[in-house]
């Protein structure tokens, strides 16, 4: 039982000095992948263009396609 004891204090004070470095370093990854997400932006190579959609009534939209449309 006492070495049961001796072996869990062991595994908690390594972990306990451990755990400063294990979270500054999740801390400057997470901060890192931050900064890199941020500069990633859109890279438009032409010009952008804007579709203006026309507003369809029901009875409009019901009707049969024309004849020279095929699926």
């Amino acid at each position: 039982m006492v070495g049961f004891l001796r072996g869990l204090l062991l595994v908690l004070m390594l972990l306990a000095r451990l755990l400063p470095f294990l979270i500054v370093a999740a801390l400057l990854i997470f901060l890192w992948r931050r900064s890199v997400r941020k500069r990633r932006g859109p890279d438009f190579q032409g010009p952008v263009y804007t579709v203006d959609y026309k507003v369809v009534d029901e009875d409009e939209g019901s009707q049969d396609p024309p004849s020279d449309c095929h699926p």
